[in-house]
């Protein structure tokens, strides 16, 4: 069986957000919430952060835009634990529900549009002061678009102009992006998704990427986690030109991911609630 891991940005210095320690989950050790004993469901990179936790009201809550991919692919089953979106979904409504919704000022944003196009994008929740509760109604009758592909350009695209509206320089932002696939299948191509993370982090806004699944495409995803400036090990694992960065070419995408990758339910609980407490402004989400 394949193991499952997540890594984490070693570049990712904040001053708000509680840092977990390295040793919170150790290889070999059995998961939590009656996962499989065989593989942990993620172990930490060597480089963690070294980042304290922040008091309650000495930092400006940072905005996230949660963007969940709901491509047909995403009705796949994990195991016996429910089918990707299903999974997702719970991960979701946990990460962004109260008391983390007044440290985090979420917003949530689908691909493709309920209902629409198939190279669309919604934004459902705008972001705000605690929206934990309307997220939580919005992902709850969430289901994946049948016969549908995943622009994840066209969500990024829209990301870039729904902080452009609404840039406030006293704030931390970030894109969180789940997905588990890669730009398809006739959108925009992987070129353009990276220089639309690029021109986010230009703009200020970093991108979280996480994978979900086993089907997501490494060689993209790396590209995004580099451009988004998240990256595991970002100074030596990103090659940038004029502060436009992609994986360097040193990187075999296919055995050393550098965005968040988590292949099953608890996994990916974990990915979402670590970047939470990466970036959040005195919360403390627990993992498990």
């Amino acid at each position: 069986m394949d193991r499952r891991i997540l890594f984490i940005t070693s570049s990712f210095l904040l001053a708000c957000g509680p840092a977990l320690p390295p040793d919170r989950f150790e290889a070999g050790a059995p998961p939590p919430d009656g996962g499989e004993t065989d593989a942990p469901s993620f172990i930490f990179s060597d480089a963690m952060p070294d980042v304290q936790p922040a008091e309650a009201g000495s930092c400006e809550a940072p905005d996230m835009l949660v963007i969940l991919d709901r491509s047909e692919s995403m009705a796949a089953p994990v195991g016996t634990q429910g089918t990707r979106i299903s999974l997702a979904m719970s991960a979701i409504q946990k990460i962004t529900a109260a008391p983390t919704d007044t440290a985090i000022r979420f917003g949530f944003q689908t691909l493709p549009a309920i209902g629409g196009a198939e190279c669309s994008t919604q934004l459902v929740v705008p972001i705000g002061d605690a929206k934990g509760s309307a997220i939580a109604t919005a992902v709850g009758t969430m289901n994946p678009q049948l016969n549908y592909g995943t622009p994840i350009g066209a969500a990024l695209t829209s990301a870039l102009s729904t902080f452009a509206k609404n840039k406030d320089p006293e704030r931390k932002q970030y894109v969180l992006l789940v997905t588990d696939g890669g730009e398809c299948c006739s959108c925009n191509t992987n070129d353009y998704d990276i220089g639309i993370a690029q021109q986010l982090a230009a703009a200020g806004v970093e991108t979280f990427v996480v994978g979900f699944g086993g089907d997501d495409d490494p060689v993209l995803l790396n590209d995004l986690a580099c451009a988004g400036h998240t990256a595991s090990n970002f100074a030596t694992s990103c090659a940038c030109t004029n502060g436009a960065c992609k994986a360097s070419a040193s990187i075999n995408a296919s055995t050393t991911p550098l965005y968040f990758k988590a292949s099953d339910g608890t996994g990916l609980k974990q990915a979402l609630a670590s970047i939470a407490n990466q970036t959040c402004c005195g919360c403390n989400v627990p993992v498990n």
